[in-house]
């Protein structure tokens, strides 16, 4: 079990913040999460790092209690391959997630707005939808951001093994115009 202090703060009075423990317990692929403020246990289960941190702070913003941590942050988001860890990236709208773009859940952010999970999934739209390209290729490594995407990754991995030339057959013939990719 791990074991996080966090601060939290009444939203409506912002300047009564409280220090609380967070349990976090993950056995069997389950991740468990809670809490006690003022007597009142909130807690949530889920098979996904952020989500289940994402469900037990919607449960403290209903009560009126903001997380004062990254994972708080509207621009936090949680990549796919790091979703059974306390890893998130903070992003900026049309800028590529980056490794200096990630961040522990936990730790403290000094914040004044608290997101629900809706919020956090809107603005995580707006930024998938801003990067452009889709896919990014930096030396032999190549990125991408949707499953949408994945036909571009692969003429792309094509066109790093082949050629250009031969790649642009291979996509003309699978039914792909590569100007539309």
């Amino acid at each position: 079990m791990d074991i996080y202090k966090c601060t939290i703060v009444d939203i409506a009075y912002y300047e009564n913040e409280k220090q609380v423990i967070v349990n976090v317990d993950i056995q069997d692929d389950i991740i468990e999460m809670s809490c006690e403020v003022n007597g009142i246990c909130f807690s949530s289960s889920g098979e996904y790092y952020f989500d289940t941190f994402q469900s037990l702070r919607d449960r403290l913003l209903e009560l009126g209690y903001g997380i004062k941590c990254n994972g708080s942050r509207i621009n936090a988001i949680q990549s796919g391959m790091r979703g059974y860890s306390e890893n998130i990236y903070l992003v900026e709208i049309g800028k590529q997630a980056l490794n200096k773009d990630i961040f522990r859940i936990w730790d403290y952010a000094d914040i004044k707005d608290f997101p629900s999970t809706d919020e956090q999934k809107i603005y995580a739209n707006k930024w998938y939808k801003s990067l452009d390209p889709s896919v990014v290729i930096d030396k032999n490594i190549i990125t991408s951001f949707c499953p949408e995407t994945a036909p571009l990754v692969a003429i792309s991995l094509l066109e790093m093994l082949v050629g250009k030339e031969k790649a642009e057959i291979v996509a003309t013939a699978m039914g792909f115009q590569l100007a539309k990719l």
